[in-house]
Order: C-alpha cells, then structure tokens, then sequence
C-alpha cells in the first residue's frame, strides 16, 4: 500500500541508462531518478518509461509483460504491450508496438523516419499509466521525441477524471532540434495540432514546441541555457514564445557520474590520483605521450579534445587555432568521430605534424578517461553548448577546459581571468580562431607557473558536479508541481 502522501513521478524518455545510453539524455532518465529517490526514498515514487527498442529486445534483459492496450487512431488501432524491467532499482517501464519493433536504431537522425514511433510511444504513456491504475502527479517527458506527450496530458486532464490534477514538465536538451517533420505521422495518429496562439503558426504542428507550450514547468539544461534561449539564434526561432514562460522557465544544469569519472579508482588510467595527491597525473600524461607517438616530456603541455566532431561542436576553429600556432611548444590529441571534412581536416593535421598532433578518429570510452587523465587542458570551442558533460569530466581529472562562454559552459567552469584565485578554466566571449587562439596561448602561460597550475588543478578537481545537486533542483521544480496530496489509488505490484 502506497503512502497518501507519495509524490509520484513519471519520467518519458528514449533513453536511459543502464539499459540504452546514445548520448546525456541517458544519463538524466538513468541516473536522475534514483538521485531524486535518494534524497527522500519513502516520500517518493519515480518510474521511467521507455519505448522497448529494437536494440533491446535483442539483449538478454530479465522483463516481465504486465498487460497489454490498444491506441485508438483514425484508420483503427494500434496494439501496444508493457513490460517491466526487473533488474533495476527504479521501476523501468518499455512499451512495444509495431512502430517500435521494427526501428533499427534509437535515433536514425530525421524525424519523419522516426516520428511514428516516438508519436506512437507519446500516446501510449498516457494508457500505460491506466493499464497500471498508477496516477502520477508528474509528468516528466524530455526533448522533441516525447514532448508530445505532454500536449496530450494537457488535453486529456480536462475531461478525464484519472489525469485531472496531473502536471506536466519538459527538459530541453537541445532546442534546434524539435522534431519538425513528424507532422505526417501526428496525422495519421490523430494528434492535433497546439491551439497556442502565442507560438508561430509553424510550431503548432511541431514536436517540442507542442510540449513547450503545453508544460507547466520547462527546464533547460543550465541557467546559461535557459537565458540564451530566449533570445535568437539560440531560440532556434521560437524565442519570442520562450520569453512568455515567465517563471515556468527555469535552468538545471546535469551531473555526472562521479563515482564512475574518478581518477583515484578509474582503472582505465595508468595510474590513480586525487586533489590531495597529484602524483599519479604525471604517470597518466607520460603514458597518453607515448600512446600518441609524442616525445615524454612533463614540461611540454597538452591539448586535448573528446568530442563529436562537428561544426556545432567548434572543431574548425580549434583545428584553425593548433594549425597557427604550430611555433610554439605543445602537443595537442583528439579523440571523436563525426563530420567527414573534420575527420579529414584533423587527419590531415596529424600528418603534418606527426610529432605534435593525434587524432583518434573513433569512439573510445576507455580512450577518452586516458585522455582526461593525462592531457592538461580541454578544448571546449562549441558555438552553443545546453550543459556540456566533457567539461565537468576533465575538471574530475585535472584538466582545465578552455571553452567558449556559452550555456552550461559559463554555469561550470570559473574563469581565470575573472577570478584567478577560485579559476578551475579558461573561458572566451567571441566564437572566433583569433579569439580561441589567445585564450590558448593566455593558458599556456599560465601551464608554465606550476604552483599556480596545480592550485587551479585542485579547484577543479574538488568542484562537486554529482547528481545530488540536479537532483534536489528537480525535486524543488516537481514539488511545485505537487499541489496537494491526491486520494489513493489502487497501484498493482506490476
């Protein structure tokens, strides 16, 4: 028997860690929930929902069917099943259906292909929710792939008694991308369009537009985020709309697994280290050197990247600033696969200077801890950054970022030249090679100062960037949600 006073919260994601991880969205539906459950375990009940992937079905995962529901669409219906995962520490919920099944990947890249499958998915929350006679209090979808869902909430709490009361919340990863595209399929499922009159006509039948405007609570993922939003281009033309949320807005900005990024315990690194103890960096940048190819040497300092190589991303200009810089004294290794001219361009630039540059053209886990182990700055160029993950990662090793002052990259990281003693990076204002290249050679100045270097190590590395900071901001926003305790419900053991 449920508590009357539980809060319960469901997350909709298309990704969650353990079970599926693509990119940061798999750590906030995977990691969050269980944060938030940590800090008040008895007074709160979060359950994750998740499309059961193609991917998915293929792994030997320990599920149980609960039941099964039909969606009702204009040509008929779509049958959908749910299953639980039972291997998880909160409750992981996969819906099935035909759209689902026979999608190859989580994400193919173009919204048309995948939005039957994601629309479908965002309908069939809503029935899952009553197939389990659990009511939730919040709803908390994420991104263009779920959003939807929240546009269905709003409309259905009007008219049925088992939604009335229940919130909705929306976490915006990325706003350029927003599902455009999907507006065949919502049609052919019987989804209309967002009555808002405060959104563009071409948001209306748009994705994450729909469940912006149908949100009672919207979070980006950093204050910094939150603010560029509503202004353009980073509105990605839904700005002016962004600046009507008033307080509905709001930035948190992710964690990271620090038990995992751990530098005392990473047994992917040559050697563990901890901001007390520095000595084992040392062994770490000796061995990236020679994995590299380069001459070992501690004096001379690295520049790293660990990225998706892409024009968003600001690889050009760092490739364009180490290229004019090739007189002085470092060593730069790039590791990240992506757009086929940047792969070039980096390959190209390794050969030119074999002594100084590597590129791993490739996507390495293992690789990218070494990298964070044993080079002394990150290079962070993004022209727009919503959080930003590497950041907080290298700062767990002791390799200052250099990054551009944007989103979640200027809610992280303290910049040396505003506050030298406090410093853990270097951040610069204009998405420009000039302006890059400065702050570049500004930091390899700053290398050469070893007291001072290792004091902004250790700021760095002692920055607390766990989920239990996320978690207690996303607690605030759902209890504000949470009006008053509902009246009990029946909740099956399923």
């Amino acid at each position: 028997m449920k508590n009357k006073t539980d809060m319960r919260v469901l997350m909709v994601a298309a990704e969650a860690s353990p079970l599926i991880k693509i990119g940061g969205l798999g750590d906030v539906a995977g990691v969050l929930p269980k944060a938030i459950k940590d800090l008040n375990p008895s007074n709160i009940d979060m359950r994750v929902i998740l499309p059961y992937h193609q991917v998915l079905q293929k792994k030997p995962l320990k599920t149980r069917e609960l039941g099964s529901f039909n969606l009702a669409i204009p040509t008929g219906q779509i049958p959908c099943r749910l299953s639980i995962f039972e291997e998880a520490e909160i409750p992981i919920y996969l819906v099935s259906n035909e759209y689902i099944d026979k999608a190859p990947c989580v994400y193919s890249g173009k919204p048309a292909d995948d939005a039957m499958k994601y629309m479908s998915f965002s309908m069939a929350v809503l029935e899952a929710a009553r197939l389990l006679d659990w009511k939730f209090d919040v709803l908390h979808a994420n991104d263009w792939h779920t959003a939807v869902s929240l546009h269905l909430l709003k409309a259905i709490r009007k008219t049925d008694p088992f939604f009335a009361g229940c919130k909705g919340l929306l976490t915006v990863h990325n706003m350029p991308y927003n599902g455009w595209g999907s507006q065949a399929a919502m049609k052919s499922l019987g989804i209309k369009p967002s009555t808002s009159r405060k959104l563009p006509g071409w948001a209306r039948y748009t994705p994450l537009a729909m469940g912006l405007a149908s949100a009672d609570k919207v979070v980006a993922v950093s204050k910094g985020y939150a603010e560029e939003i509503l202004t353009e281009p980073f509105g990605s033309g839904l700005s002016e709309f962004m600046q009507t949320l008033g307080d509905k807005l709001t930035g948190i900005v992710n964690g990271i697994d620090t038990e995992s990024y751990n530098p005392e315990t990473d047994k992917n690194i040559a050697a563990g280290y901890s901001s007390s103890d520095l000595d084992g960096k040392a062994a770490c940048k000796r061995a990236l050197q020679e994995l590299a190819g380069f001459k070992p040497d501690p004096k001379i300092p690295i520049f790293s990247i660990v990225s998706r190589l892409d024009n968003q991303k600001g690889i050009d200009l760092a490739l364009d600033a180490i290229s004019k810089m090739a007189k002085l004294d470092w060593q730069f290794v790039l590791l990240g696969t992506g757009a086929p001219d940047l792969e070039t361009q980096a390959t190209e630039l390794a050969e030119e200077y074999p002594e100084k540059v590597a590129c791993f053209i490739r996507f390495d886990d293992s690789l990218a801890r070494k990298l964070y182990a044993g080079a002394d700055i990150l290079l962070m160029p993004s022209l727009y950054e919503p959080c930003g993950l590497s950041q907080m990662i290298s700062m767990r090793y002791g390799n200052l970022p250099l990054a551009h002052a944007v989103g979640g990259l200027k809610d992280t990281i303290i910049d040396y030249s505003e506050h030298p003693a406090a410093a853990t990076g270097f951040l610069f204002k204009e998405a420009t090679t000039k302006a890059l290249r400065r702050e570049m050679q500004k930091a390899l100045k700053v290398f050469m100062k070893k007291p001072l270097w290792k004091k902004l190590q250790i700021n760095a590395m002692e920055k607390n960037f766990s989920w239990s900071i996320s978690a207690r901001e996303y607690l605030a926003v759902y209890q504000s949600l949470w009006k008053a305790p509902r009246p009990e419900r029946k909740s099956h053991a399923k």
